[in-house]
This record gives C-alpha cells, structure tokens and sequence, in this order.
C-alpha cells in the first residue's frame, strides 16, 4: 500500500530516519521541521496521514494536532504522534484530541510502517463512504 506521509518533526535527525524507514514501503514521504511548515504542507498535499512530534519549539504537536482536527480541509488526515513521551495521560489526552495512534520513539520500523498501513486503510475506508472525521471532544 502506497500514500503521503507528512512527518513533522523538528530534529532533522528523526525526519531523515523516518524518511529511510518508510522508503521500503513506497511511501511518498514529505517532511516538515516546525509546525508552520506541517501545517502549510497538510493544508496544500493533503496528505494520508501525519506523523507528528509532540514537543516542539514554539507551538507544540498537540496544538498543532487540534488546528488540523478543527480545519474540514484536514480533519479528516489521521495524526500518529511519533514522539519520546511515554505517559500515559499524554497519550490518552493526544487520542482524545483526535490522534489515531501513538508511537513512542525509539520506534522499530516494523510497527510504525504497520500502523500506517491501518491509519491509511481506514481513511480510504472513510474517504470510499464519505464519511466525516467526528471532532474530537470539547
């Protein structure tokens, strides 16, 4: 299964080992190094899904996450945060802002392209019916 992955992240480090790690999968693979740039790129590409940091300079990837969710242009693209934080209240705070999965870093590859594999299949699923991302709670 091929698609666009946006990967947003702000170590060119994690954005070039990403990249490397999808490559065997076929992915069109865009990256962004802050979130002005993610978010211009999803609004323009439209990508399949987004991979997304949660700490970044300036404006973090859980705000960034809710821009994305309340735009109709890209509420419907699912986000899998990729990020080190393993908490467990940060992790069930970025679901019910509307991420569609989290990956802790370090990540195996194996995992992280399987669970696009799904987040993509379930946006053509919901694409195929028109079926409208529900908005995350209030």
């Amino acid at each position: 299964m091929t698609g666009t992955v946006l990967v947003v992240d702000d170590s060119p480090e994690v954005l070039a080992v990403v990249a490397a790690r999808l490559k065997p999968e076929g992915y069109r693979t865009l990256v962004a190094q802050n979130w002005e740039l993610g978010l211009d790129l999803a609004l323009e590409v439209q990508p399949d899904v987004i991979l997304l940091d949660v700490e970044m300079p300036d404006v973090s990837g859980l705000d960034l996450c809710r821009r994305l969710k309340a735009d109709a242009r890209t509420s419907a693209i699912p986000i899998i945060f990729l990020t080190a934080h393993d908490d467990v209240n940060l992790k069930v705070h970025s679901l019910d802002l509307g991420a569609a999965d989290y990956v802790t870093k370090p990540f195996h590859a194996a995992e992280l392209r399987a669970r696009l594999r799904v987040a993509i299949r379930s946006k053509r699923v919901h694409d195929d019916l028109g079926i409208r991302a529900l908005p995350p709670k209030a």
